[in-house]
């Protein structure tokens, strides 16, 4: 599945020496591509350090959901590398590790633990292993039941560099 995300227009100047890499844009719809295309996104790399906003695809319970589980979320906008690239395009698929996810130990207050990992992004055609952290997840504390709802926003911050894809 290929995404329609920064397909043409003029290329992006490169953002300061030192600077955050820019997220922009909303999610893309997915469209096919071409046989014969090149991939027109997707290519560019990303130094350690850089962000990649997400969400879940799905959401999660600790009722339901158990540690080590890998669950699936979604690129939320635009990462653009250093040379001003788009690295990963919005709508791509992200797989996420369940690290944690305890319920409260009981209702008096809420309470309860999420931690996740990022695993993979699928760009085109490509898996794309990640290696880094997932800022504090926000939850819900129904009970002693823990709740991560579909939209709730991932910060994905990676600690080793991704490098430019052929």
């Amino acid at each position: 599945m290929v995404l329609a995300a920064a397909c043409g227009g003029e290329p992006k100047a490169a953002p300061p020496a030192g600077a955050a890499p820019a997220i922009t844009g909303a999610p893309a719809a997915a469209v096919p591509v071409p046989a014969g295309d090149v991939r027109p996104a997707g290519t560019g790399m990303l130094d350690s350090g850089a962000v990649i906003r997400g969400m879940l695809s799905n959401p999660l319970s600790s009722l339901a959901d158990r540690r080590g589980a890998i669950v699936d979320g979604v690129v939320t906008g635009d990462v653009t590398g250093p040379d001003g690239r788009v690295a990963i395009p919005s709508g791509s698929r992200l797989d996420i590790r369940i690290d944690r996810l305890e319920a409260a130990r009981n209702a008096a207050g809420p309470t309860g633990i999420v931690e996740l990992s990022p695993v993979a992004v699928y760009v085109q055609a490509d898996t794309i292993r990640l290696t880094g952290t997932i800022d504090a997840v926000p939850f819900l504390a129904r009970g002693t039941n823990v709740i991560v709802e579909r939209a709730a926003p991932l910060v994905i911050r990676l600690t080793r560099r991704l490098p430019r894809r052929p």
